[in-house]
């Protein structure tokens, strides 16, 4: 009984310990996204937008706020860009 009881809790804090996180950015790839971002504002739109939506995983609030903000931007510039 204690060897069973013994395996089940060690194989719920190996579990727990081995556990992904959810689309947490680093800063460093926060900024490298973020710099990919702006660059994109000056002609590669749809480039930019892919660079938004990974920036949008992030579990930080600031980054979802400049994500969500160049974003709105690139679509405008994107719907400006392309002739009706």
């Amino acid at each position: 009984m204690r060897l069973i009881i013994s395996f089940v809790f060690f194989l719920l804090i190996f579990c727990n310990g081995t556990a992904q996180t959810n689309g947490e950015l680093t800063e460093q790839k926060y900024l490298e996204l973020r710099d990919k971002i702006r660059f994109s504002i000056n002609g590669n739109y749809d480039d930019g937008l892919i660079y938004v939506n990974q920036v949008l995983k992030s579990d930080n609030e600031a980054h979802k706020t400049f994500a969500y903000g160049a974003g709105s931007y690139l679509y405008q510039l994107k719907e400006n860009a392309c002739p009706v």
